[in-house]
């Protein structure tokens, strides 16, 4: 069975008829099958495999399927297509410091992947209708060549909604008649918000006046928790001062990376968040790189089979995190923890934001 095949039976499968034991051989052939077509596809992967002495025939489960650190993707530009012009957009994750950032090559073919994933992932929160949207973000965030992860984030969720309305001018100051009138038109039933965490709580939430109702609202928002919990402010504390100042009730964190985009994992009503059904984690002790069990924090491993342009199958991240037993949610038995980042890991992702407003209306 292609990784084609694996990936279309996974996304088209109800999430109640997904076993963990269906879910895991399919996962294992995909996995196996994209790391094959990698293999022959993008030459500096090949050499690293050669290094590995990899061998499929040793891979009996998804832990073995070989990984790639995530800060291999700031020194290399890895494609796995024939020719340069099968590129169709380069993603950019931020980055600190000086330092390089990630370089995604995103085909046709791949990118429309991405965009069945997310809507199979999202459908559970906002079902089959796109939603009028308040993005709160700038416009001039999703003009930039190559686009950051934050303007890739942006315009991969303008696709959920219509009527969209960016939240700030950009000087990152509120526009409180553009949104006014948004609400005036749209408050009534239900609609769509997404931004960044810290864009959200920082500028967005200490800006809003408290007389607007975003009672019908959906807040669906990512990463910048380093700064999050620098100022004491913890996802239960992010969820009721929404809730008490604006009335929003609705709302859903999920953790991803550029280098692995279209697989986002999305928060339960636990507050931890559960794969999706292409997708998987594995936690790995950060010395032996062996993997832990539940309740053991580590390295946070990536498994999807979405990605078909770069080798981003199987990503180790430099963040930590705990795997932790649940209900079966997309035919696994766990969800995630996102705990930390890891000690001496650049402060980088799809969300960590500038600290003041200059250099973030700037950032895109």
């Amino acid at each position: 069975m292609t990784t084609d095949m694996t990936f279309e039976h996974l996304l088209v499968k109800s999430a109640e008829s997904l076993t963990p034991q269906h879910k895991t051989y399919m996962m294992l052939a995909g996995l196996l099958e994209l790391t094959s077509h990698h293999q022959r596809k993008c030459p500096h992967y090949t050499k690293i495999l050669q290094g590995l002495e990899f061998s499929s025939k040793n891979c009996i489960s998804i832990e073995d399927v070989p990984f790639l650190p995530v800060n291999l993707f700031k020194k290399f530009q890895l494609h796995s297509l024939s020719y340069p012009d099968q590129i169709i957009k380069t993603l950019v994750s931020s980055s600190t410091s000086g330092n390089a950032p990630s370089m995604i090559s995103i085909d046709h073919e791949t990118g429309t992947r991405q965009v069945r994933a997310l809507n199979k992932t999202l459908q559970r929160i906002l079902g089959n209708r796109r939603l009028p949207m308040l993005i709160l973000d700038m416009s001039s965030v999703i003009r930039s060549v190559p686009l950051t992860a934050r303007g890739a984030g942006v315009l991969g969720m303008m696709r959920f909604g219509h009527a969209h309305c960016f939240a700030f001018d950009e000087r990152m100051q509120l526009q409180e008649k553009e949104i006014e009138s948004f609400l005036t038109k749209n408050s009534n039933n239900p609609f769509l918000l997404f931004g960044f965490t810290f864009i959200a709580w920082e500028y967005f939430l200490q800006q809003c006046p408290t007389s607007w109702d975003l009672g019908q609202g959906v807040l669906i928002h990512s990463g910048g928790w380093k700064k999050m919990q620098s100022q004491a402010v913890s996802p239960d504390t992010f969820k009721k001062t929404f809730q008490q100042k604006i009335g929003l009730k609705k709302i859903y964190n999920f953790y991803g990376l550029v280098e692995q985009i279209g697989s986002i994992f999305l928060e339960q009503e636990n507050g931890l968040l559960a794969p999706p059904p292409f997708s998987d984690v594995i936690i790995r002790d950060p010395f032996t790189l062996a993997p832990l069990p539940y309740g053991k924090e580590g390295l946070i491993q990536l498994l999807s089979l979405v990605p078909k342009s770069y080798p981003g199958h199987s990503i180790l991240t430099s963040d930590m995190g705990v795997l932790h037993p649940s209900e079966i949610i997309n035919g696994s038995p766990h969800c995630l923890e996102v705990t930390r980042r890891a000690p001496m890991a650049e402060i980088r992702g799809c969300s960590d934001t500038a600290p003041n407003r200059s250099e973030l209306a700037n950032e895109s």
